[in-house]
């Protein structure tokens, strides 16, 4: 989640039970944010065990065709109430129909076809859900907020070997196809560099060597295959934060110039300083609700003008993500422009805004910070990592042996699946939910 955030210390294989504040200590984030990560673990595993991988109660999440009157299927109903997936709750509380989705995936709708669920939890600030920010504070945001998305999806293409006929006998096969178990390992450290001889910055003997504790994100940007050979890339590219991405901004208004190849946004507030605001040749990604739910890839630009007064910006390039509000007003959803702060370092030059992944050395990040992609990782979209960074020690928080720093997979994004329907190209379903009983009846 790329929230603003000093870390996220949830392991489960600690085997913590709860956190417990002492009196007269400093409170942190990580905490409190740690207690309900463990609750969580033990109710969604607890619903797992008894459930299963995924199960409902009567027509929770049912898919039934809508024909036309030459019996063509035109669209999807959606059952309402509830279904479990690995432990998560996912609610549909009204009959809903799979074209009306928020970000409707998938659509056109194509048969045959298997009908999925795709469960995920996305981070929400006010920015993107505006009723939780406390209006009476005029200005500063408190809490932010997680939300389990429920997205309907279709399949059309069976993993190779595999039919519509066989969905539930070869689930895991089909899962693979989606989220596969290799996507990527990464490594980070603090590298020694030239000491400072400022002692008021950082102690002599500094590794990391930023003024501040920092939140590191590195995120895939596109997936693919990396590389480790300079002369050939392989399409995986990476983007960073030292604030976990939690530099976001709302977006008043957006023009594009076709002509001069520019986009000028207006946004709706500037960073409270230089640090949390946006600089001339700073990269930034623009994105809006619906793609957000596709999964699309944001699209990066750099900055080439600030206009601190007015709140505007010119950046190079144009957004082709969401759609232009000139052309198609009644599009406009919720659109955010997100700061990243890679550079273009040297000779390695940016692929469409992003960072080339060159496997088996060592990157640098910024004050020290290094990170190394293992080899032959099959990267996929919108999954990180998170690096904390600290002042006091002078390093990183990255687990290491004795070799140095161990290779770890990403924190997420994770998606959980369950097979709902396969419609035939006659229009013809098939339910594949698992029903469950209650345990007791009134």
């Amino acid at each position: 989640m790329n929230g603003d955030f000093s870390r996220d210390t949830f392991d489960p294989l600690m085997h913590f039970s709860r956190v417990l504040m002492q009196q007269g200590r400093v409170n942190v984030d990580a905490d409190w944010n740690e207690q309900v990560s463990i609750l969580l673990h033990h109710v969604r595993t607890l619903a797992a065990d008894l459930i299963g991988p995924f199960g409902g109660l009567d027509t929770g999440f049912e898919i039934k065709p809508v024909t036309d009157a030459g019996g063509g299927v035109t669209d999807l109903m959606i059952g309402p109430g509830h279904y479990y997936v690995d432990g998560f709750l996912c609610e549909n509380p009204t009959d809903s129909t799979y074209s009306a989705q928020d970000g409707n995936p998938d659509a056109p709708l194509s048969l045959p076809g298997l009908v999925y669920l795709d469960i995920w939890e996305r981070h929400l600030t006010f920015l993107e859900q505006p009723s939780i920010r406390e209006v009476a504070l005029d200005g500063p945001d408190t809490a932010s907020r997680a939300r389990v998305i429920s997205q309907v999806r279709i399949e059309t293409t069976p993993p190779e070997g595999e039919s519509f006929a066989d969905v539930k006998k070869n689930w895991s096969e089909w899962k693979n196809g989606w989220q596969w178990e290799n996507r990527g390992l990464l490594r980070a450290r603090a590298q020694t560099g030239q000491p400072s001889t400022d002692v008021c910055i950082e102690p002599p003997e500094s590794q990391y060597r930023g003024p501040e504790n920092q939140l590191y994100r590195v995120e895939i940007h596109h997936g693919g295959l990396g590389s480790s050979d300079e002369g050939m890339a392989r399409g995986a590219t990476f983007k960073w934060s030292r604030e976990n991405a939690s530099v976001v901004f709302g977006i008043q208004s957006l023009t594009i110039d076709d002509a001069d190849s520019l986009t000028t946004v207006t946004l709706e507030e500037f960073g409270r300083d230089a640090r949390l605001g946006v600089q001339v040749g700073d990269w930034v990604e623009i994105l809006d609700e619906d793609s957000v739910l596709r999964g699309d890839l944001g699209s990066l630009l750099q900055v080439r003008e600030v206009d601190r007064s007015s709140r505007l910006l010119v950046l190079e390039g144009v957004a082709t993500v969401i759609p232009n509000p000139q052309a198609d007003p009644d599009e406009w959803k919720n659109p955010l422009l997100r700061r990243w702060d890679h550079r273009e370092e040297g000779n390695e030059p940016l692929e469409a805004g992003a960072v080339p992944i060159r496997e088996g050395m060592w990157l640098d990040l910024e004050d020290g910070v290094q990170i190394m992609f293992d080899a032959d990782g099959d990267y996929r979209s919108a999954d990180f990592w998170l690096i904390p960074a600290r002042v006091a020690t002078g390093d990183v928080e990255w687990p290491s042996d004795a070799t140095g720093a161990m290779p770890l997979p990403p924190r997420g994004i994770d998606h959980h699946y369950a097979p709902l329907a396969v419609i035939a190209a006659d229009g013809t379903a098939t339910d594949l939910r698992t029903k469950i009983q209650p345990v007791s009846t009134p």
